[in-house]
């Protein structure tokens, strides 16, 4: 590997014109919305409906379905504004475990989507940018053993030679030029 690594620069770029707060804002926002619909959710279960009717106990009305949906879709928002918040909040750059998708950087209290782009400073291959499985183990399972990721750290990557790859920065702006 070169001891320089791999130089790339950003291929695409897309700024969400909504800071910090905002983000704060929408999670705290989407979590109570959360609560709020699980309770009427518990509150629309019919428990009491007597089975000589055909109704089995526990039976979920169409109110109780859509409440559900709701709440779950409440929660997940939830999730992904902190997770938007925490980005922001730290700087930081979050590659996905996909590198077709772009990366999510907060910088300038903004959130940014990114592409990159590059060449492996080795066969001078293109590079892929995404989160690199490092560590993992098996477990027994159904159908034998399967794998489970423990760890996964920030990596170039080269698409021909799977030897060719380095771990990158999430903070650091001079590994990322803007």
């Amino acid at each position: 590997m070169d001891a320089t690594g791999p130089q790339f620069t950003r291929s695409w770029g897309m700024t969400i014109p909504v800071g910090r707060r905002a983000y704060t804002l929408l999670c705290v926002v989407s979590a109570a919305a959360a609560v709020a619909v699980l309770s009427l959710f518990i509150t629309t279960l019919r428990f009491d409906k007597p089975a000589a009717l055909g109704a089995p106990l526990g039976y979920l009305s169409a109110q109780s379905v859509t409440l559900f949906i709701l709440f779950l879709a409440a929660t997940g928002l939830s999730i992904v504004a902190l997770r938007v918040h925490r980005i922001v909040a730290r700087n930081q750059r979050s590659l996905t475990a996909w590198s077709f998708l772009p990366a999510a950087a907060g910088y300038g209290d903004r959130l940014h989507l990114e592409k990159y782009r590059g060449d492996c400073p080795s066969c001078g291959s293109a590079l892929r940018f995404y989160n690199k499985p490092v560590r993992w183990h098996t477990e027994p399972g159904e159908g034998g053993t399967h794998t489970v990721v423990d760890e996964r750290h920030a990596a170039v990557q080269c698409r021909d030679d799977e030897s060719h790859w380095w771990h990158i920065s999430e903070t650091a702006e001079a590994v990322f030029p803007r």
